[in-house]
């Protein structure tokens, strides 16, 4: 970035707290939007067992089964089809 007079803003004082500015906003901001992709949450399956219900709306369905790897690393069982962008699962 530039000042109007055509010096890098980068290499004055200010300049530097521009960047830690812009990285202290970017950063969470970058953390929240991964946090939302997929998300499992604990809920009562059909059978009144837990169960977790995995969504990765606007994602694709791999993103799913992924997210049910990472929720249960030793397996689990689908207790629903799959549905677009949802899974139903029961850890092993």
């Amino acid at each position: 970035m530039a000042w109007r007079d055509g010096h890098d803003m980068s290499s004055c004082a200010g300049g530097a707290s521009v960047r830690r500015m812009k990285r202290a906003f970017l950063l969470p901001l970058a953390f929240l939007v991964g946090l939302a992709g997929c998300g499992a949450q604990l809920v009562m399956g059909p059978d009144g067992y837990p169960a977790y219900y995995i969504r990765c709306h606007g994602y694709r369905q791999e993103r799913c089964y992924a997210k049910a790897e990472r929720t249960c690393p030793y397996g689990y069982q689908m207790l629903q089809p799959p549905g677009y962008g949802q899974l139903l699962i029961r850890c092993n």
